[in-house]
């Protein structure tokens, strides 16, 4: 999210010439990972979401009132003392609080998940009865008040569709994170590469599951890198040494410079069982390179164009995913088509311009209708 916020507010500021302010709750112990531009003003309200609470469950559901108290005074304080055009909100702690404020900016809402995406969360991560009541209770209060925003932006038709009849959304992806090299992949190593978190959203370990039942040839010949870190590292490399993987899967560390990994690379691995929208599958595709992925909820049916730019198969099919990886692997003409074609597609639909012309379109809309 921080990323894509810096490709966005950087273009309104330097580009497009729009006083941007950011306005964030937390006291920033450290610069922003991403460059903004020295012409963007923060404005930090000190609530401090982030900090421990004492007093177990009620200590910590105490401090989270008061703290959203807080949150909402200093907010319409600082709004009522601003002329902004337009407020959006990211979907974080002011969403229920910014369509409330009294000031005469329009209100945008926009979603980086997607709409189902605490209930997914707690099925792969084996939520508790109570888990799930609080989630329900909070998605029902997210519904009502993302209705009440002027306009509602998401990543995917397919999470717009889920809102109806709550909210009334539109489509805006997200653009490219970098540009895109001049020249494709040309699909040669025999090399795999998977980014992201280390964690069940991710669906590593059904990669690594699917790795394991390819050929001993291709096996031998192959190498497949996770690039990522997170709370599952341990369990995946216990899975790596269990099927005897270690030769040929290596688990790193993320790297600031993940473009110069892909373009060493010759397959996309997504294995997702759940996403909002993803970058990753987005940035390997710009690269050239063909992607296998789970159709799963939400993005990959949408960025992907299956037997022409990669391949999709059904959410979760193991067989299946090791099937469309050998495939590729076994031909490296058909790598070389697919990851041109996939070059092509994404570099013409998700360049910055392009999405921010939508929004651009967006906010004239709001100034001059109101909705």
């Amino acid at each position: 999210m921080e990323r894509v916020l810096s490709l966005k507010a950087n273009y309104l500021a330097d580009v497009l010439g729009h006083g941007v302010t950011i306005i964030t709750t937390e006291e920033a112990d450290s610069p922003p990972h991403y460059r903004f531009s020295p012409s963007i003003r923060f404005k930090n309200l000190d609530v401090r979401y982030g900090d421990e609470s004492p007093g177990g469950i009620l200590g910590r559901a105490i401090a989270r009132v008061r703290k959203a108290a807080l949150h909402r005074r200093r907010l319409e304080a600082f709004l009522s003392q601003e002329d902004f055009d337009i407020c959006v909100s990211m979907f974080c702690h002011e969403m229920t609080l910014l369509c409330r404020m009294g000031d005469k900016s329009r209100k945008v809402l926009e979603l980086h998940f997607s709409r189902d995406f605490r209930a997914l969360d707690l099925r792969y991560n084996h939520g508790g009865a109570l888990r799930r009541l609080l989630a329900r209770l909070q998605d029902a209060r997210e519904r009502r008040a993302a209705a009440r925003y002027d306009a509602f932006v998401v990543l995917t038709a397919r999470d717009a569709a889920s809102w109806k009849p709550d909210a009334a959304a539109q489509v805006i992806p997200n653009p490219l994170s970098f540009p895109p090299p001049g020249q494709p992949c040309d699909c040669t190593p025999c090399e795999a590469i998977a980014v992201g978190r280390l964690c069940a959203q991710k669906g590593f370990d059904l990669l690594l599951e699917a790795w394991s039942g390819l050929p001993d040839g291709l096996k031998r010949d192959w190498r497949l890198s996770i690039y990522g870190s997170g709370p599952g590292e341990a369990a995946l490399r216990a899975q790596i040494a269990r099927h005897g993987l270690a030769g040929g899967v290596r688990l790193c560390p993320p790297v600031a410079d993940i473009q110069a990994k892909l373009q060493q690379s010759s397959l996309f691995c997504f294995s997702s069982r759940y996403e909002g929208f993803s970058l990753a599958l987005l940035e390997a595709m710009a690269c050239g390179l063909p992607a296998v992925s789970f159709a799963c909820p939400c993005g990959p049916d949408e960025i992907i164009d299956s037997g022409s730019s990669g391949l999709l198969v059904e959410p979760y099919d193991v067989g299946a995913f090791r099937a469309a990886m050998q495939g590729l692997m076994e031909s490296a003409a058909r790598r070389r088509q697919m990851g041109a074609e996939a070059a092509r597609g994404v570099q013409a639909r998700y360049a910055l311009p392009a999405i921010m012309q939508q929004w651009q379109d967006l906010f004239n809309r709001l100034m001059q209708t109101g909705k």
